[in-house]
């Protein structure tokens, strides 16, 4: 017995160690864990900050990571006067410029960054909190702050000008841009062309350019009349119920009123000229004007075709050939209601259901030889189209101004300066008529006072009717800095009317893209231009926003650079680019012009003044920096003179005109 229990004792001994060692090893692992987990989860701070001029205010978010793993920013939201305001890295609120200073929108331990907020001086009160919130993948901060008076301006310009410079086109290492000039907001501005959802003045073949498309038959494009044309004949097409088809390469919304203008000429032989609205190649409506030489049969007709043809409607009325008729088809989904309009006169209408539209174009169809029309094959019919028009819930024969003052007056004349519609304001909307072709190439609205004075104008590449245009009234000229931020998206406008030792800032605007060698800002005409990868753009003061000028001229590498020269828009395309681009906004058109005094680089820089634009250069042939003058007139460029700078890194030009 003694024996046994001297054996078991060792044994509890050891069992009781090894389970008092598990249990600590438990505690230590669970405690590590824990604190494991702890140190992962991030720890954040936020702090704002806020200070007001007459026309902005300015907000800092200051963000920090304490510690823990990465986090990711996923919203930003602002609680102001005007409601909350809420920021994403993949959508901006409208009318606010947001920008990420210090980080990319995800912050690692000990990273500070800045979310930095420009509002309108509306949106807050002085004297009273306001609160935010900011979002991230794992947790949140909130932050409060109070509106200061901003001791200075935010951002002084980079560099000081001397006031009798008209131009300037100076860059610093980090890409920032400068333009100095002479702004001025337009009277009349386009305000939206969102109801038009078509226009072709064919002035390019809209078939090969993809715009158009042959559903039937062969159609032709004349470059010399800018239209185009179809010969429908036999054998008629097996679908579509044999019509000759050309549809919008787009579809058409499920809703609303859908309108389809054209201007139509039947030059030969008997049949229809159509405005066609299709579902698919077993049904479709057709709208349009029947011709025939013998006389016997004309007028406007309404047809429906779901495997067989159906006439819905039929005004008989003499049809002219080699005449020009402006016709419209009008359909609206929920009642189901077609119309036919000829020369400002609704001729014909009528309800069916049998078809729904999904797509719009024109058409031809040759005609039989009996009274109906849609019957057996009679020789051909010559049918020729020119501009077309496709606009949603607004008619495309109307163009409409609106803010114009009781009594103003607004006349829109042609490119050739003939009047083509006037109309005077009673309640602060005015309806132009452009029935004629309903699209108005280098058309010009001007704006006259009660009095009859012309108050300002401005020519557009294209009035297109559905359009909505919108008078300026309390515009005023000043003379604008414009500093592009290097490595932002931001644009301030100063006005130094005052002189350039008081610049006071107007205005921040968003140009939508980073000023990083590929985009440049420039003033010309009273206005204030943007150049970058898509094209040319002109900023619209009334709408805070950007139109494009053109697309034919663009940045394609650094050191790209954009100068007005009278109406001609200058641009250097940048690095990797041998020609100096010009677009003459009078005519609308663009040309290239080699440049053989030297290459781009990424730091070119130009300088304009009267009809001179200078650009630097390198001369790889002699190795050195070189400025050269070139004279601009319309679409051509001719070099004046070249500078040599050798001896000097130049970073940018100014020209001084009082020295010409």
């Amino acid at each position: 017995m003694n024996c046994g229990v001297g054996i078991e004792h060792p044994y509890l001994a050891i069992l009781a160690v090894v389970a008092f060692t598990a249990a600590v090893m438990s505690v230590m692992y669970l405690f590590i864990h824990t604190y494991t987990e702890m140190l992962k989860a991030p720890v954040l701070s936020t702090y704002a900050e806020a200070c007001y001029t007459d026309s902005e205010v300015y907000l800092d978010v200051t963000l920090k990571h304490e510690r823990g793993l990465p986090v990711a920013l996923r919203r930003v939201e602002v609680y102001s006067d005007r409601g909350t305001v809420a920021y994403s890295p993949s959508s901006s609120p409208g009318g606010i410029y947001v920008e990420l200073v210090g980080f990319d929108g995800r912050l690692g331990v000990g990273q500070v960054g800045v979310v930095r907020m420009v509002f309108p001086r509306d949106y807050f009160t002085v004297g009273r909190t306001y609160h935010g919130l900011v979002l991230f993948d794992v947790g949140n901060t909130v932050f409060t702050f109070q509106l200061v008076e901003c001791p200075q301006v935010p951002t002084t310009p980079p560099v000081t000008f001397n006031a009798k410079l008209v131009d300037t086109g100076t860059v610093v290492g980090d890409w920032t841009v400068t333009a100095l000039g002479l702004a001025r907001p337009s009277v009349i501005e386009l305000y939206s062309r969102e109801k038009v959802l078509y226009y072709d003045t064919f002035d390019s073949d809209p078939f090969t350019a993809g715009r158009l498309v042959a559903l039937t038959c062969t159609w032709s494009y004349d470059p010399v009349n800018k239209l185009i044309s179809v010969s429908a004949t036999s054998p008629r097409p097996r679908d579509y119920g044999g019509e000759c088809i050309a549809v919008v390469n787009r579809g058409i919304p499920s809703s609303g009123t859908i309108y389809v203008a054209s201007t139509v000429r039947a030059l030969s032989g008997r049949g229809y000229a159509d405005i066609v609205l299709v579902q698919d190649r077993r049904a479709l409506y057709t709208l349009g004007m029947y011709f025939n030489p013998t006389e016997l049969y004309q007028g406007y007709e309404i047809w429906a075709y779901t495997r067989r043809w159906d006439e819905l409607k039929e005004v008989k009325e003499p049809t002219l050939y080699n005449v020009n008729y402006n016709i419209v088809a009008v359909y609206t989904f929920d009642t189901r209601y077609l119309a036919l309009w000829s020369n400002r006169t609704l001729v014909a209408d009528t309800v069916d259901t049998r078809v729904n539209p999904v797509q719009v174009g024109l058409g031809a169809y040759v005609s039989d030889d009996d009274d109906k029309g849609r019957g057996q094959l009679w020789g051909t019919v010559d049918i020729a189209f020119d501009n077309l028009v496709v606009t949603v819930d607004t008619p495309p024969w109307l163009i409409y101004v609106r803010d114009v003052p009781r009594g103003w007056s607004i006349v829109l004349k042609d490119s050739a300066g003939r009047v083509v519609s006037s109309n005077t304001s009673i309640d602060g909307i005015v309806s132009l008529d452009v029935w004629e072709y309903f699209i108005i190439p280098r058309g010009t609205l001007e704006v006259y006072d009660d009095l009859n004075r012309l108050v300002g104008s401005e020519t557009f590449d294209y009035i297109v009717g559905g359009d909505i245009y919108i008078v300026n009234v309390n515009v005023s000229e000043f003379t604008a800095l414009l500093v592009g931020v290097g490595g932002s998206r931001r644009i301030l406008a100063y006005n130094i009317s005052g002189g350039v030792e008081n610049p006071v800032l107007v205005r921040v605007v968003d140009a939508g893209t980073v000023f990083n060698g590929y985009a440049d800002v420039a003033i010309g005409l009273g206005r204030i231009h943007l150049l970058n990868a898509s094209g040319v753009f002109r900023y619209s003061f009334s709408q805070g926003s950007w139109v494009l000028v053109t697309s034919s001229c663009r940045a394609t590498g650094r050191g790209a650079r954009l100068e007005v020269v009278g109406g001609v828009l200058v641009v250097v395309p940048g690095v990797g680019n041998s020609s100096i681009c010009l677009y003459d906004t009078a005519t609308g058109g663009a040309s290239l012009h080699p440049v053989a005094e030297g290459v781009f680089t990424d730091y070119t820089s130009t300088a304009a003044c009267g009809d001179l634009v200078c650009v630097s250069l390198y001369d790889t042939v002699n190795a050195r920096p070189v400025v050269a003058a070139y004279r601009v007139s319309g679409s051509t460029l001719s070099l004046e003179r070249l500078y040599s700078t050798t001896g000097y890194r130049l970073l940018g030009l100014a020209y001084d005109c009082s020295r010409r």
